[in-house]
């Protein structure tokens, strides 16, 4: 029982680790729910025997050596206490058999041949064939990071199961070459006839383990598991002997993490139902006479009108360079369009960042010596430190270029357990962002800054006349094409203004207004054919009514990119004297709202100070507006778009 005494010690030990562990550290596991792994192994046994015979064997010697060697296979189940320990249990199929000798005998004999006394050296051996299900409780201590690998090590008790329990003893010579025995003319004795069952089995064996494992991560939730543990067995497979076993066991094989499911909201109970009508003795009936529906009418009586053309000064659409990926998934989301037939048509930067491998294909052919590097990052240890994730994550998005007709040789893949620049992973908000592929475009730009653009627009102002019955107070709403919803109390004559943009060649344009009683399906509509070429036309020498600009910043920066400041050097260039601009700085939801407001600020004082640097030789008015934020913020591209500043020409 000396020996093992420290594998008791150990076991102890780290119980009472784990315990202390559980409970003082916090329980951040993650989302880990269960931890499978299925491995392969051989194991080396090593038998310290001290017996002379067992049942139906004959005794020859003392037993005190034996070894054996064999493959088995195990299934382990953990269960996380917390982020460094894990409890559960191992159940391995593995042959702890071998061959069991005693100390060789050496004895005179008469060589009829010769006529010579000759000594003859013999070998008493006891086969045995063992074959156990180990059961195995265990503690994993996660000790150390290595890269992405994770070093653990492990201990517990096991108890043997016998599945196979057979024996065979032999007496074979080993010299001289020509001797045999007398009784069956052979080298060897089969003491026992073949292999027999071995008679009084303890079950269950009790032993214990230590081991050290490798943890290799080859996908999002699977990872290469290698392993060299120690056994050993301190009770006897026979009843009633001495016989102990020790062994090494190398192991590899594969395990999976089970994660949690996200936390589902209790449904509310449904009400209950109402209660039985109570039962009159005697029912009165009053006829009610139906109420008249109401009803609108709608007549455009005039339009009074003209055309505005000439030239203004428009930024580009800002855009949000990156493809965002869903948590764990290398599948490009459906919301961003793979095909040029699916691209959307609109003016807000939100929506047209779906468009965003259309718009990168287009610079790309419109720029034949450029290239571009899609850079994959993840979320880090959020979703298991994993840069394989990252990679799958950028071909992804190369694939996609491919698919728009752009070559594979211009295309290149970088892949980083983070971003270049990453977001704060204290939010969820900030791990959503850092799950991205970062587009960067390589001797092209990614936009064209500011540009003049010749326009025509439609101005002017429709009478419309409004009748109706049975209104009482219902509003009602009025709608036409280039102009503001109206919501009005009343009837009569209304005035509604109208600012149509004008594609170029329109010879007429079909003005159609629509007057409706929300939520009731009552409307009326009327339309007017405006013939353009007979309005009167004003020239407009440079147009800033449409303009502003919108020039990002790196999370938690307020540091001006080359593209912005390349934006605002051409912005003066194309300004008048005495022109005014107004700056408003912006900042996302995530951290604290008071270090937000201080970015806004540093941003809107980064931006003004710049630009009264370019105009220092013309006479520009610089007003700051204040802090505001437009976009929504619940999804990524939203936040990466309020970590701007917006500069307009009122």
């Amino acid at each position: 029982m000396q020996r093992i005494s420290p594998l008791v010690l150990t076991a102890c030990f780290c119980v009472v680790i784990v315990s202390t562990a559980y409970g003082q550290q916090p329980h951040d596991i993650h989302h880990e729910l269960l931890g499978v792994s299925l491995r392969g192994l051989w194991s080396a046994t090593d038998h310290l025997p001290s017996f002379s015979a067992l049942p139906g064997t004959v005794d020859c010697g003392t037993y005190t050596t034996g070894s054996g060697s064999a493959l088995g296979a195990a299934l382990t189940l953990e269960y996380p206490l917390s982020e460094r320990f894990h409890l559960g249990l191992g159940a391995t199929v593995l042959a702890r058999g071998g061959r069991l000798r005693t100390p060789n005998d050496r004895e005179p004999a008469f060589d009829s041949t010769t006529g010579q006394v000759v000594e003859v050296v013999t070998e008493n051996a006891l086969d045995v064939r063992l074959a156990y299900l180990e059961l195995a409780p265990t503690l994993w201590w996660s000790a150390l990071r290595v890269g992405r690998s994770t070093v653990r090590f492990n201990g517990g008790v096991r108890f043997g199961i016998p599945l196979q329990a057979e024996m065979q003893q032999t007496r074979h010579i080993v010299s001289p070459d020509n001797a045999v025995f007398i009784s069956t003319q052979q080298r060897t004795i089969n003491w026992t006839g073949g292999f027999q069952p071995m008679g009084q089995r303890r079950t269950p064996t009790v032993g214990a383990h230590i081991g050290i494992e490798h943890h290799l991560p080859i996908g999002s939730r699977l990872h290469l598991v290698q392993q060299l543990a120690y056994d050993y067995v301190f009770t006897s497979p026979v009843a009633d002997v001495r016989w102990m076993m020790r062994g090494i066991r190398l192991e590899l094989g594969v395990r999976m993490s089970l994660e949690r499911s996200p936390d589902r909201a209790e449904e509310p109970a449904p009400p209950p139902p109402p209660p039985p009508p109570a039962q009159d003795t005697a029912q009165i009936v009053t006829a009610i006479p139906p109420l008249e529906a109401p009803r609108i009418h709608l007549a455009i009586e005039s339009f009074d009108g003209r055309i505005e053309e000439g030239t203004e000064l428009v930024p580009t659409p800002p855009l949000v360079n990156a493809v965002f990926f869903d948590a764990g998934s290398a599948a490009i989301p459906d919301r961003y369009v793979v095909h040029s037939a699916d691209s959307i048509a609109t003016d807000d930067p939100v929506v047209a960042h779906r468009n965003i491998l259309l718009v990168i294909a287009d610079i790309l052919r419109r720029n034949p010596t450029a290239s571009v590097i899609c850079e994959g990052a993840t979320s880090g240890d959020y979703e298991k430190g994993d840069t394989t994730l990252a990679r799958r994550r950028a071909e992804a998005v190369a694939r996609a270029l491919e698919s728009l007709g752009i070559a594979h040789a211009r295309i290149r893949v970088h892949a980083s357990l983070l971003p270049s620049v990453p977001s704060n992973m204290d939010y969820p908000e900030g791990r959503a962002e850092n799950q991205r592929v970062d587009i960067v475009l390589v001797n092209a730009p990614l936009v064209e800054y500011v540009s003049k653009q010749t326009f025509a627009e439609l101005v002017g102002t429709l009478a419309v006349h409004l009748t109706g019955s049975a209104l009482s107070r219902d509003s009602i709403l009025l709608e036409a094409p280039g102009a503001e919803p109206k919501l009005l109390d009343d009837t009569g004559t209304t005035r509604v203004p109208i600012r149509l943009r004008l594609a170029p060649g329109t010879p007429h344009v079909n003005l159609t207004v629509r007057a409706a009683i929300p939520q009731t399906g009552i409307h009326a509509s009327d339309s007017v054919s405006v013939v353009l070429q007979a309005l009167p036309r004003r020239r407009v020498e440079l147009s800033t009514a449409r303009f502003e600009a919108v020039l990002r910043f790196d999370y938690n920066s307020s540091q001006l990119t080359a593209e912005n400041r390349e934006l605002l050097r051409q912005l003066i260039e194309r300004i008048p004297d005495g022109a005014t601009l107004e700056i408003g700085g912006s900042a996302d939801v995530l951290g604290d709202s008071a270090r937000n407001r201080k970015l806004a600020e540093e941003r809107a004082r980064a931006t003004e100070s710049y630009l009264r640097t370019l105009a220092a030789t013309k006479r520009i008015r610089v007003v700051a507006r204040g802090i505001e934020r437009r976009f929504p913020d619940a999804l990524p591209e939203g936040r990466f778009l309020n970590r701007s500043i917006r500069v307009t020409l009122p």
